[in-house]
């Protein structure tokens, strides 16, 4: 039996449709993935900060101390906690005082998944031997202790800790260094 050349061409043309309509709708979510992933690259890169503010305030270093970069093991109850401390000396490159408003720490759990944590900053007065949340003067350099305290939530890690470490300023800039490695308190000597 042979189909009616009208029903022939009936079909070709449904089916042109349809095709089209599935090739407009990848169209948008293709868009939409690359428009997601420019905001975050754009986010990512701190693309969004308001005009006048510097991107760039201070530039850290590790201190030069066998110690200055350690680990332990405690507990908060029954659960294992760890804790990481960090020393570094930090410039202000800004042409202002700048305070320091906390920090991060990366590291990678099983090699492949990252963690991130929250942590603290203390900056020692230039004038007086005391830390806390003091300024740093513009082109002036002291002390900065970052430290982290949180639940283990898997196996400790080895007796070298490789993290990376962000020290956050009170503009949001987030000041990374990377690839720091952290020893256990007993793997110092």
């Amino acid at each position: 039996m042979q189909i009616p050349t009208w029903a022939a061409i009936t079909a070709g043309i449904a089916g042109i449709t349809s095709m089209v309509g599935v090739l407009a709708n990848l169209g948008k979510i293709i868009s939409g993935v690359t428009h997601a992933l420019a905001w975050c690259r754009a986010r990512l890169a701190g693309n969004d900060h308001a005009a006048g503010l510097p991107t760039k305030t201070i530039v850290a270093i590790q201190q030069p101390r066998i110690n200055a970069l350690w680990w332990s093991i405690g507990k908060m109850g029954d659960k294992p906690m760890l804790q990481v401390v960090g020393d570094f000396n930090t410039t202000n490159v800004w042409t202002n005082n700048v305070r320091l408003a906390g920090a991060l720490i990366r590291y990678r759990r099983w090699g492949v998944l990252s963690r991130t944590e929250r942590g603290d900053t203390t900056v020692k007065d230039l004038r007086s031997q005391y830390s806390g949340n003091h300024p740093i003067p513009p082109n002036e350099m002291t002390r900065v202790r970052v430290s982290f305290h949180f639940l283990l939530k898997h196996r400790e890690p080895n007796k070298r800790f490789k993290v990376d470490i962000a020290i956050i300023d009170q503009f949001d800039n987030r000041h990374w260094l990377k690839g720091l490695i952290f020893k256990h308190v007993d793997a110092m000597f």
